[in-house]
């Protein structure tokens, strides 16, 4: 049932074939670059800012589902409406620990689409229930029907021809500030490695941020 809700977040019954059960071996249907803005205040930090690129496949089935021709903004509601909005269900796929704090947003804010190219991006924020000194955030899908993880690049292979490709994460934290506020600080680096039953291990990342004092 919780894959089959996964389908409607994502295309709202629009495409059939993907409304079926999903094989049991599971495994992405989607992939989805992002990136996290930290945003603070005089108070500490207030908002993380997400910029998500979905792959040209996924960027084209919603486009032509929808019958979305060009992002005007009656298109962008339609898009938040029928491909978005239902994601709150599964908290974004986000993960946020403020000041020792747990939150898993169930709301979003200044929800907009363009175009990366072929790319459809989504970007939206979330807000913060107070200011915060301490946030970390990391974003993974626990089913691995979303591939959501930062960019990455080839650091090329090791040992033989054969050998895997050494991927790293590109950067993928930035930080801004209100007026009169300085940028907090902020690192990336890899979290636990989790495992899926069905599919196996994969990786999570964490951008760790720190709000700045006068």
């Amino acid at each position: 049932m919780q894959r089959f809700m996964r389908v409607i977040a994502w295309l709202g019954l629009l495409l059939p074939a993907l409304v079926l059960p999903l094989p049991v071996h599971a495994h992405p249907h989607v992939w989805t670059d992002y990136w996290v803005d930290a945003v603070s205040s005089k108070d500490g930090i207030v908002k993380l800012r997400f910029l998500w690129r979905f792959d040209t496949m996924f960027s084209t089935m919603v486009r032509e589902d929808l019958k979305i021709k060009d992002l005007s903004p009656e298109s962008i509601k339609k898009l938040q409406h029928k491909a978005f909005d239902n994601l709150k269900n599964f908290h974004y796929y986000t993960y946020i620990k403020y000041d020792g704090q747990e939150l898993q947003p169930k709301d979003v804010q200044d929800f907009t689409a363009r175009m990366h190219g072929e790319q459809l991006e989504y970007v939206f924020t979330v807000a913060l229930p107070k200011a915060a000194q301490q946030v970390e955030v990391s974003l993974y899908d626990e089913e691995l029907y979303v591939d959501i993880g930062p960019p990455m690049k080839d650091m090329g292979t090791t040992g033989s021809m054969m050998a895997a490709a050494q991927l790293v994460p590109e950067q993928f934290v930035k930080t801004s500030a209100l007026p009169g506020a300085k940028p907090p600080v902020c690192t990336q680096r890899e979290g636990e490695t989790r495992t899926n039953p069905m599919w196996g291990k994969y990786k999570t990342f964490i951008a760790s941020c720190t709000a700045q004092k006068d």
